[in-house]
């Protein structure tokens, strides 16, 4: 059996992400969901268990992709869609990073991530639409408010990471999958 190397995105808050090529050249991505975590106002409380639902969501009666996602189950709030992957074979991961110091704390507790996830699901099926997407969104008039990593693949086999924030300006970078080395 034969293994590939895989240099992962490991952030200080919950998740680890990776995009890669088998030794087949098939693209994976990869999410490693690490705790989970609840925001209480003076306080963040990290919990080991994972709580998660996955949701099947049929588009077939509108113009909306279909897609299956994993949504993280909370009580007293909405779900929010984590990972998932439509019927056009477009994928999508995120790892959230709240660990930039400069950022106002009223700000950590809005992410606009999970509206982006749906929206990608439902319109994407392939990194450059996930580009254009989230190039306009961020560009939009709305004050948006989003810092993860987003990993990314499509059907035809390509693979990125966006690096995106726009708590202190309008950050976006794309990096793709490189055909030499594999992984990101």
């Amino acid at each position: 059996m034969s293994f590939i190397f895989l240099i992962l995105l490991s952030i200080m808050y919950p998740c680890t992400i990776g995009v890669a090529k088998d030794n087949n050249g098939d693209t994976f991505l990869w999410k490693n969901r690490d705790n989970s975590i609840i925001k209480n106002v003076n306080e963040i409380i990290i919990i080991p268990t994972i709580d998660n639902d996955i949701v099947y969501i049929d588009n077939s009666q509108n113009e909306n992709l279909s897609y299956i996602c994993v949504k993280t189950r909370h009580q007293e709030e909405e779900q929010k869609t984590y990972m998932g992957l439509n019927e056009e074979g477009f994928g999508i991961v995120n790892s959230v990073v709240l660990n930039n110091d400069d950022v106002d704390d009223q700000f950590r507790e809005i992410n606009d991530e999970w509206e982006i996830f749906n929206k990608a699901l439902e319109q994407c099926a392939s990194i450059d639409a996930f580009d254009n997407l989230i190039r306009s969104e961020i560009n939009s008039n709305r004050n948006i408010i989003i810092s993860s990593n987003f990993g990314v693949v499509d059907k035809e086999g390509n693979g990125s990471i966006f690096e995106i924030s726009t708590y202190l300006g309008r950050d976006i970078r794309r990096i793709d999958l490189d055909e030499n080395t594999n992984y990101l």
